[in-house]
């Protein structure tokens, strides 16, 4: 949807795109506060903490680099930054999608009660 907006041949379909878009991203949160939760369940809290922090770092710089292509292309400098950002939501989709693994690191050594009382009755 996000580079459907670039194209968008009246202003009300731009705002649909950008609705559709803003939507759809809402979309991922489950799956990828459920693989944190998952991953590290002791601390879960402190990977949504580290992980929101570097996501926000894009939010910071975007309108700095948006205001920058529009002064140098216009107003086609919109659609290349619709663009650009829908390029960095297929790469973090990619890379979501190959790098992630939801079972928990050795290092954890997570136990559940429910693992602790099932070794306690076997060892008993």
């Amino acid at each position: 949807f996000t580079v459907a907006v670039s194209f968008a041949p009246s202003t009300a379909a731009g705002v649909v795109f950008i609705c559709l878009c803003v939507g759809s991203r809402g979309l991922m949160n489950p799956g990828f506060v459920a693989a944190q939760l998952e991953l590290a369940p002791r601390n879960s809290d402190l990977l949504y903490a580290v992980s929101n922090t570097i996501a926000s770092i894009p939010g910071i710089a975007m309108p700095v680099i948006t205001a920058a292509a529009v002064s140098a292309f216009g107003t086609g400098g919109w659609a290349l930054m619709f663009i650009v950002v829908a390029g960095i939501n297929v790469a973090a989709l990619l890379s979501f999608l190959t790098l992630t693994q939801t079972d928990p690191d050795p290092f954890l050594n997570v136990r559940t009660k429910s693992a602790a009382a099932a070794s306690a009755a076997v060892a008993a």
